[in-house]
Formats: structure tokens, C-alpha cells, sequence
């Protein structure tokens, strides 16, 4: 219970601190619903159906071939298998990660700047497919 009043809390201090105007505030009950629902999705889902791409020390999975959904979140696998990459998509062909895109067209505007990844090692995809 404290932590979904403290989760809530913040959602309210961003709304506080960043709308501009009076009908972003109306989101607030969305992201209210609609933020536990994700996470479970994610965290429930990816954990036990899809694929995986990579062989990591859990059940952690590739939910969704094609995710505009959950706007990259449901290549799990990936993820769990390189945390800091930006990017959770871009292993296989059909992995766009949405986020990725506004990351980079961000960065292409001079509002955050990318770090530099490593290289990926793809012969462990050829493996785990």
C-alpha cells in the first residue's frame, strides 16, 4: 500500500512539474489505470509465452514478434540480456522498438544525446533460435 501511494505521488508530482495545460491532467486517471496493467502484462506474459534470443538465467522471453503495444517493453529477452542497450528491439528483422525511434529522433534534435553501444554478439541469436 505505501508503495503504490508513494508511485502515485509521482505520478502527480510529474504532472505537477510538466503540464502545461489544464487537459494533460486529464490523463492522469489513464495513467493511473493504465501503468499496473502494463507491468503485469509485461512482467507476467514475458515471463512465460513468446520466444527467446538470447540464453540468460531466467524464464524472461520475447513476448510479441511485433510490439507497437507495449512500445518495445515486450522484447523482455532482450532486455534482460543487455540492460543498458537503448534499443530493446533490433535483434531480429521484425523487432522495431517504437521507444528506440522517439530515443533517436530525440537525439537527432540535440534534447539527449545517445551513448555509443558495443556490438552485439549475434551468434548467440543463431543459438537460442
Amino acid at each position: 500500500m505505501a508503495i503504490s501511494l508513494i508511485l502515485g505521488c509521482a505520478y502527480v508530482g510529474m504532472y505537477i512539474q510538466f503540464a502545461e495545460v489544464w487537459w494533460v491532467w486529464l490523463l492522469l486517471p489513464l495513467q493511473f489505470l493504465f501503468s499496473p496493467i502494463h507491468g503485469a502484462i509485461i512482467n507476467w506474459f514475458a515471463h512465460k509465452y513468446g520466444y527467446r534470443n538470447f540464453e540468460v538465467g531466467d524464464t524472461s522471453r520475447n513476448f510479441l514478434p511485433v510490439d507497437f503495444l507495449m512500445m518495445g517493453e515486450s522484447y523482455h529477452n532482450n532486455h534482460h540480456k543487455n540492460g543498458s542497450r537503448a534499443n530493446f528491439g533490433g535483434i531480429r528483422w521484425h523487432e522495431i522498438d517504437p521507444t528506440y525511434q522517439v530515443i533517436k529522433l530525440l537525439n537527432k534534435l540535440n534534447v539527449i544525446q545517445l551513448v555509443k553501444q558495443r556490438e552485439l554478439n549475434m551468434e548467440v541469436v543463431d543459438k537460442a533460435a
